[in-house]
């Protein structure tokens, strides 16, 4: 599918950006961020108002009134980083607002060893306003690649719109990956899926809070976001789609049921990127108790 026009890519980054801002405002309470000492029994807003927000943001009311509503106004760095401070959000957080405002997030030195590849991940502004195509990819190749690791050890790659495009049989069976589908549809629309996750409530708000920072990465590709179009008729996905949660990365370890019905294992994964074929990842997983 095509990407989107940069209007449309636009309109949509900034309608995300609202709903994240009234997700965060709606959550965090005056008490936490210094505003009051105690909450009034009769305030009946458990978050902040948005007069609140603009004077923790050093911003005028009417402006960040018209930032929540979408308005076509520019988020500048300074004002980002005051909202960061607002709201008091985390690293993952900080960068999903970033990059849905065009802006280039920082990286904290401090975790720079968990995740320093990220910064190379985020596009500058004027990178953002050129679409990025998926090449196309010599599949062949890519099992070649697969194959020439441990026969034992689960791995698969992926397209950025977490499609499958090859993988080997330990990660088909043992982690039920499937050629041809997209991990996260099947996640939530595919009978007894769930099942072959050792915590398939964890894992799902995990998927969901990833998949969105990979949507705002990449606010270009309408594929990524017809996706979430089509999932939100999903109860189970809307729900958590709602949260507004967002994680850079996944954890570093997931557990497994093989068939749905074995004992969890628990595989560290590790993921790769080829250098031939930018937008392809790969993940392999090996069992931590090896």
């Amino acid at each position: 599918m095509a990407p989107v026009t940069g209007a449309i890519s636009g309109d949509y980054r900034r309608a995300e950006l609202a709903r994240f801002l009234r997700s965060c405002r709606e959550r965090t309470s005056p008490v936490d961020s210094g505003l009051l000492e105690t909450m009034p029994p009769r305030r009946r807003i458990r978050g902040l108002r948005r007069p609140e927000v603009a004077q923790l943001a050093g911003v005028g009311l009417s402006w960040y009134t018209q930032l929540e509503q979408g308005r076509e106004i520019s988020l500048t760095i300074d004002v980002a980083r005051s909202l960061v401070g607002a709201f008091s959000l985390s690293s993952d957080e900080e960068e999903y607002l970033y990059l849905l405002g065009g802006l280039t997030a920082p990286v904290d030195k401090t975790d720079q060893k968990l995740r320093g590849h990220r910064k190379k991940q985020l596009a500058e502004p004027q990178k953002l306003a050129q679409p990025v195509l998926v090449p196309e990819t010599d599949l062949t190749e890519i099992q070649l690649v697969i194959d020439s690791f441990n026969a034992g050890d689960p791995i698969y790659a992926i397209s950025r719109h977490w499609e499958v495009l090859a993988a080997n049989s330990s990660a088909e069976q043992l982690l039920g990956v499937r050629v041809g589908t997209n991990c996260l549809v099947r996640m939530f629309t595919e009978p007894g899926r769930e099942s072959w996750y050792g915590d398939p409530t964890t894992a799902g708000r995990l998927l969901v809070a990833r998949y969105r920072q990979q949507v705002a990465r990449y606010p270009y590709d309408r594929s990524l976001q017809d996706t979430v179009t089509m999932l939100k008729r999903v109860p189970s996905f809307l729900a958590l789609w709602e949260r507004h949660e967002v994680l850079s990365l996944l954890p570093e370890t997931l557990s497994y049921c093989a068939g749905g019905i074995a004992a969890p294992v628990e595989y560290r994964t590790m993921g790769m990127v080829l250098a031939a074929y930018p937008s392809v990842n790969l993940a392999l997983g090996v069992p931590v108790t090896r």
